[in-house]
This record gives structure tokens, C-alpha cells and sequence, in this order.
């Protein structure tokens, strides 16, 4: 039975000269003990040629795809959830939107590996089939048909690897031929709009232990900033990375191109808590705490004492004032999410507290002081100290929710305010385009790389490569895209 694997680095001397071998080792279990075997020796570890590197990338992939632990660490399955034959109409959307044709032409300016546009196709549809499968891309399309052209067996990731790195060349092209063709196909307005949002990528390395003498494969997270180009009904068709600290100027430049290149108007949506670093540019929507919002001068008129517009399950109010353009809406809906999240707190925190009249009632503890101390200690770890109130009297342990208080932080978490200075856009618009855009971001906010590989050290000098995440975002989009045209 194996239990896991690792590299371990054996030293030896010939001839007065130091050699240092990387061996790839299994740990197995036979008669109730545990043994190890030698599955791979990878050479000299100072003379690892690029041939090499490859074939331990390729090991690499398939350890990661038993193990356990990083399924654990990715939140998916280790097994396939779907038929890759009811791709089909995936296949036909992603052809009837001219995706095959564009990336074709593209790749081959590019002069890619062979069948770079059919794996990047495969991996966006792979996602689309099954979006919680955590298998590497190249194991998940050996193991059912569906992509003949590919033969179904069991290609190299670094195939895929490197097909996807190569698709964030072609970022503004493939976002110019999908704002065409969805225009063609779904007639939306030609408008478009750039949502700016922190996100992460999650990857894998592979490094050397502290004692140095084995290598081990762990998962790593990478803040990144995402600039998401969404098309009218929340659509993303295009994602750009950017590692560095964002400016108003940086992304207004990429609005600008966007525009130019595309002939149209874009919008910039901002995300929450951004209002901190970031001042509002040209035509955009941006979040506003509403503790900021309650600073603002606004003629001291009070923006609830007037009544609103109710569209659905949303009222919106829109409020003009000297420091801005501001749109209110709030959450009508009953049993809104924000509600039941902040029930589910209260409930955790009243069950800690009936464990308390327990042990008052049973006489196990009789001290006020010591009582209150414990219930003031569970109402903090549980962030509920402002809605309850607590009494001991006569021997008995009481508590009471304070409803008003509780009914007032349940209005302010229905309510969001949008800072605007978009002209000509009414209030509920305003909100639906911030409502698809905060979609988007769900979708988008974390990026899984879809190979599985390790990067290795010391032989790189970074995690995955600037251009393999923001293909793998682009992989995504792509996914999303084909998932909506096909529904």
C-alpha cells in the first residue's frame, strides 16, 4: 500500500569528487511495516538538463493527482462528475462564437506547440463541465472521449502549460472578437465595463525541506488584482493580471484601450473597501462604506426621510449632493442572506448561553461575578456583545436579544451605497451593473491552475509565470463565456 512520495537528494564521492543525484522515493506499507523503493533516479541534480526538468514536471503531476492532501487543499474532487461526451454543446457554442477560429489564426502568428488552440478550447470546457474537479486537465480529458482530435490519451501537462501561457498573448484580440461577436449574436447594448478586483491564485511548488535533504510539493495562494472586461449581462470576456500596486492612471489607460480598441464605452466598477486606496475615474461605480457615506455633507438632509423607488426586491433612492452622485439600495427581499448570516451568529451565541443557565440551574457554578465573566467571554469570541443583554438574579441566569440593535446592523447589512458619476445612467441601472459585475468577481476571485504542475526550485526564480496565471484567468473567462451562450 503507497503512502506518499518525495525527492530525496543522495550524495556520493568518486574519484575524490562530490556528485549530488535527485531521486524521486516511494513510502509504502507491506507486513505491517513501512518501506521505501526507489521509483526514479532523475541524474545529477547539477547537470538537470530542460529534458529533464520536464520529465520531473511530468512526475510531478501525476504525484499531485493521488494525493490526498492537495485535493483536500483545492475544495474538489479527486474523481470525474461528468461525461466529457455532453461537451457537445459546449463544443458548438465555442465554435458558433468563432473561438476556434480566432485563437487558430492567433497561435499561429505565434508559432505555438501543435494543437495549442484545441487544448486551450478543451481546458475552457473542461471547466465549464465540471468547475469543482480538481484532477490535472491532462488526466480529466484522458479518461473519457469527447475530444477525438486529440486522441483521447493522456497528453503532457506541460502542454497544457504551455498553451495556456500563450493565451494571455492574444488578451486584446480575443476581447475585441468576442465584443463582436456576442453584439451579432445577443444584440446588447455596446457598452462595456472594467471591473477592478483583488483575487488569488492558488498553484503548487515544489521545494527543498529545512534539513535539505528531500523535496516536498505544497500549495501556495498569490494575491493578484484581476481587471475583468464584463460585457452587458455579466458576461467576462477578457481578464488582465496585475501584480503591481493599482493607480487611478494605470486603470484608466486600460479603460482608454479597451475603448479605442473596441469602439465602445467602458465603464470602470470598482470593488468593496477600494474607496481606501483609489480615487473615482471617468465614468465609474464604486461601493461606499456606509460609515463614510454617514460622514458626507448632504445639506444635513437625511437620506431615508423621503421615500424611494422599489424595483423588485430592491429600493433605491438616488441622492445629488456636492460631493457626489450616490445611489441607496436596499435589500427588500424577505429572509435576505445578510439576515440569515447574522441569525446564524446569534444562534451559535445563544446556544453558549443556555449552556450557561444549565450550569447555573444544575448549581455547578453560583457566582454572579464568575456567571457574567463566562457569558461576556462567549458573547465576545462569538462578536455578539452589543446584542444581548445578560442578568443574574436570585440564583438564576437570564439573557435577552436586544431586537432593536439587532434590527438596525440587519438594515445596514441590506443596505449598499454606489458612488457614481456616470450621466444619463439611472439609479437601478447603476445597481444591476454593479449587481452582474459582483458576479463576476465570485466567479473570478479565485484562480485554480488547472495543470496541477509544481514549479520547481531552484531552478525557478519565481511561482508560475505572470503569463500562465492570466491565461489560467482567461481559461476561466472563456469558461463562463461558453457556459452562458451554451445555456
Amino acid at each position: 500500500m503507497t503512502i506518499g512520495m518525495f525527492f530525496r537528494k543522495v550524495t556520493t564521492r568518486r574519484h575524490g569528487k562530490e556528485y549530488v543525484y535527485l531521486k524521486l522515493i516511494e513510502s509504502y506499507r507491506e507486513g505491517g511495516k513501512i518501506k521505501q523503493r526507489v521509483i526514479a533516479n532523475l541524474g545529477n541534480i547539477e547537470q538537470l538538463a530542460p529534458e529533464k526538468i520536464q520529465a520531473l514536471i511530468n512526475g510531478l503531476s501525476r504525484i499531485c493527482n493521488s494525493s490526498d492532501a492537495l485535493v483536500d487543499f483545492m475544495g474538489g474532487k479527486s474523481e470525474l462528475d461528468f461525461d466529457l461526451r455532453s461537451a457537445e454543446p459546449y463544443r458548438q457554442a465555442w465554435r458558433k462564437l468563432g473561438l476556434n477560429h480566432v485563437l487558430e489564426e492567433a497561435f499561429t502568428d505565434l508559432s505555438p506547440p501543435e494543437n495549442t488552440a484545441l487544448l486551450n478550447e478543451a481546458a475552457a470546457i473542461l471547466r465549464s463541465l465540471s468547475p469543482s474537479d480538481t484532477q490535472p486537465i491532462s488526466k480529466r480529458l484522458a479518461d473519457e472521449s469527447g475530444f477525438p482530435e486529440l486522441g483521447n490519451k493522456e497528453i503532457p501537462g506541460i502542454q497544457f502549460y504551455q498553451a495556456i501561457s500563450r493565451l494571455s498573448k492574444i488578451t486584446a484580440r480575443l476581447e475585441s472578437h468576442l465584443v463582436e461577436q456576442l453584439n451579432n449574436n445577443l444584440g446588447l447594448e455596446r457598452r462595456l465595463y472594467l471591473k477592478v478586483m483583488p483575487g488569488e491564485f492558488s498553484g503548487y511548488e515544489c521545494g527543498i525541506t529545512s534539513a535539505g535533504t528531500d523535496y516536498q510539493i505544497r500549495p501556495y495562494r498569490k494575491k493578484v488584482w484581476w481587471l475583468v472586461t464584463v460585457y452587458p449581462g455579466g458576461i467576462p470576456i477578457a481578464c488582465r493580471l496585475s501584480f503591481e500596486h493599482l493607480t487611478p492612471e494605470s486603470i484608466d489607460n486600460v479603460r482608454a484601450a479597451i475603448e479605442e480598441r473596441n469602439k465602445t464605452v467602458t465603464y470602470v466598477v470598482y470593488s468593496e473597501g477600494m474607496e481606501k486606496n483609489l480615487h473615482p475615474v471617468p465614468r465609474c461605480i464604486m461601493p461606499v462604506s456606509l460609515q463614510r457615506f454617514s460622514k458626507l455633507s448632504l445639506d444635513n438632509v437625511n437620506p431615508w426621510s423621503e421615500d424611494g423607488v422599489v424595483d423588485g426586491n430592491l429600493w433605491l433612492k438616488t441622492i445629488e449632493s456636492e460631493a457626489g452622485r450616490y445611489i441607496l439600495c436596499y435589500n427588500l427581499e424577505a429572509g435576505a442572506a445578510s439576515d440569515r448570516a447574522l441569525e446564524s451568529v446569534l444562534s451559535k451565541a445563544a446556544t453558549e448561553l443556555d449552556k450557561l443557565k444549565v450550569i447555573v440551574r444544575n448549581k455547578k457554578s453560583v457566582r454572579e461575578a464568575t456567571i457574567l465573566k463566562k457569558a461576556d467571554k462567549a458573547l465576545e469570541d462569538a462578536g455578539c456583545q452589543d446584542y444581548f443583554e445578560c442578568h443574574f438574579t436570585k440564583g438564576s441566569f437570564h439573557y435577552a436579544r436586544r431586537e432593536e440593535v439587532i434590527q438596525k446592523v440587519k438594515t445596514l447589512r441590506r443596505t449598499q451605497v454606489l458612488q457614481t458619476d456616470l450621466d444619463g445612467v439611472t439609479g437601478r441601472d447603476v445597481a444591476e451593473i454593479y449587481k452582474v459585475c459582483d458576479v463576476v468577481q465570485e466567479d473570478l476571485k479565485l484562480i485554480h491552475d488547472q495543470t496541477r504542475m509544481p514549479v520547481i526550485y531552484p531552478y525557478a526564480d519565481y511561482q508560475h509565470s505572470f503569463a500562465f496565471i492570466e491565461g489560467q484567468a482567461l481559461i476561466y473567462a472563456l469558461a463562463k463565456v461558453v457556459e452562458r451562450f451554451a445555456g
